[in-house]
């Protein structure tokens, strides 16, 4: 007798176990059904289903679907389920195959940001010793004129004489391209003159370039109007003051023209970084 009872409360467990699965798989079915009358209408799920209106109509007020229409939803959904897997299986595909190039990609990132900082060092440097420069030439041209004594009468009076020893300054250095415009320059640096004004400019728009690709740009105009101006004209350029002699002019030009490689090889991968991001944002990122 026990063992009957403990087979019919086994019993009593499963058939409430299939009604549940049976009532969750025919919501699933309704919600279905409701969804394609919602999305659509009657006619058309009932055209889709293979049944009348009518019966369409009575599930629904009814809230219970006949054999047929639930063998149909049933379909439909397995359907629906087969098309989702398909496309599942098709996206892992596609990610299986991007993985070895995002791979590529992340390496290549990193190595082209290990370039960069070494190069911005580079760079850093060659600042840094350019600046010592111009303070030990400042700190000489200090102390020379440290000797003299100017007196208050002969320090008011340099203003009405600022014009002659201008002219005085490009008569003697007429090698030196100043950072501002002189009077009578135009005569001193003959075809020089459009791209002296030029390179001012160049100069102006470097100081204030936003952005790794405007910097790029503006460092490379500037180079390449300083080695114009130095190697075609053999002028010298400011912050220097006295003109160069033969070795410290191939110096300068030597340093000129590794910054314009420097300058363009960073142009170019500012470029290709711009097109990467466009690329991966799906053309979200502009700047």
């Amino acid at each position: 007798m026990e063992h009957e009872s403990v087979e019919t409360d086994r019993e009593s467990v499963e058939g409430h176990a299939r009604r549940y699965v049976e009532d969750a798989h025919g919501l699933r079915l309704m919600a279905l059904l409701e969804g394609l009358v919602r999305e659509h209408d009657v006619k058309w799920a009932a055209e889709q289903l293979g049944v009348d209106v009518r019966t369409v109509t009575t599930c629904l007020r009814r809230r219970r679907l006949t054999d047929h229409v639930r063998v149909a939803l049933e379909g439909r959904l397995q359907a629906e389920t087969d098309r989702l897997a398909q496309e599942v299986g098709e996206l892992a595909a596609r990610l299986a195959a991007l993985t070895p190039e995002m791979e590529g990609l992340r390496s290549s990132v990193a190595q082209e940001v290990g370039a960069l900082r070494e190069e911005q060092a580079g760079v850093v440097r060659g600042l840094e010793r350019r600046l010592a420069r111009v303070e030990v030439q400042h700190e000489g041209g200090a102390g020379a004129d440290g000797g003299s004594k100017v007196t208050p009468t002969a320090r008011a009076s340099e203003p009405q004489r600022e014009s002659p020893r201008r002219q005085v300054y490009r008569q003697a250095r007429p090698k030196v391209v100043t950072a501002e415009p002189e009077h009578g320059e135009e005569e001193v640096y003959g075809d020089a003159g459009p791209l002296v004004i030029a390179w001012r400019q160049a100069r102006a728009a470097d100081r204030t370039a936003r952005g790794m690709l405007e910097r790029a740009e503006a460092t490379e105009r500037l180079m390449s109007l300083e080695i114009a101006l130095m190697e075609g004209h053999g002028l010298t350029l400011a912050p220097e003051r006295d003109p160069f002699d033969g070795l410290k002019m191939y110096g300068e030009l030597k340093w000129r023209r590794l910054a314009l490689s420097n300058a363009r090889r960073e142009r170019r991968r500012a470029v290709r970084r711009r097109w990467l991001r466009r690329a991966l944002t799906l053309g979200f990122w502009w700047e």
